[in-house]
């Protein structure tokens, strides 16, 4: 069944649920329109991560845009099989990638949170800003073009190393009462 057929049927209501069970178990192919598939979402860029989080259901099928390229129209011709087994590694994979920076959000003390530091959220461009100050880049575009993997790991680093700072200083601060 082509994609065009199962998505027309699925909007219909007419799609069996073994059938929708079986797709959502369906593997990721190898390549999807002669693009290959990569086997992970590690070298998207910062700009690529920004496209895809201004992505929604009315507009999803532009996720094959953002990632491999491919126009959501040349989707309609492919088998349902491997267009529904793709979209669900990117779901899965794009999960992780919010998961790991989920964890890097710090933990604020009483004061901070009494002081509003929770009011402070910049959103992307905040990390795009911290992490072209951080690099000593002047221009923001160039972050665009680096992987969000560096940037997160960049990120992890700075939030170990305050974390032990902060240790650090309580460890002092005890030691000196």
């Amino acid at each position: 069944m082509t994609f065009r057929t199962y998505a027309t049927l699925h909007r219909l209501g007419l799609i069996k649920q073994e059938s929708e069970d079986e797709l959502k178990q369906a593997p990721c192919p190898a390549t999807l329109c002669g693009k290959p598939v990569p086997k992970n979402l590690n070298e998207l860029t910062m700009d690529q991560l920004t496209d895809l989080m201004s992505i929604n259901a009315d507009t999803e099928l532009d996720t094959f845009r953002v990632i491999l390229g491919i126009d959501p129209r040349q989707l309609a011709k492919q088998p349902a099989v491997d267009v529904v087994g793709t979209a669900n590694f990117f779901q899965k994979e794009l999960e992780k990638i919010t998961d790991l920076f989920d964890q890097l959000k710090p933990h604020y003390s009483k004061e901070e949170r009494e002081a509003g530091i929770e009011q402070l959220n910049h959103g992307i461009f905040g990390t795009i800003d911290w992490y072209a100050r951080r690099m000593g880049i002047s221009d923001h575009d160039e972050v665009l073009k680096v992987q969000w993997i560096k940037v997160w790991q960049c990120a992890k680093i700075d939030k170990e190393n305050n974390e032990y700072d902060k240790r650090y200083r309580e460890v002092v601060a005890n030691q000196n009462k």
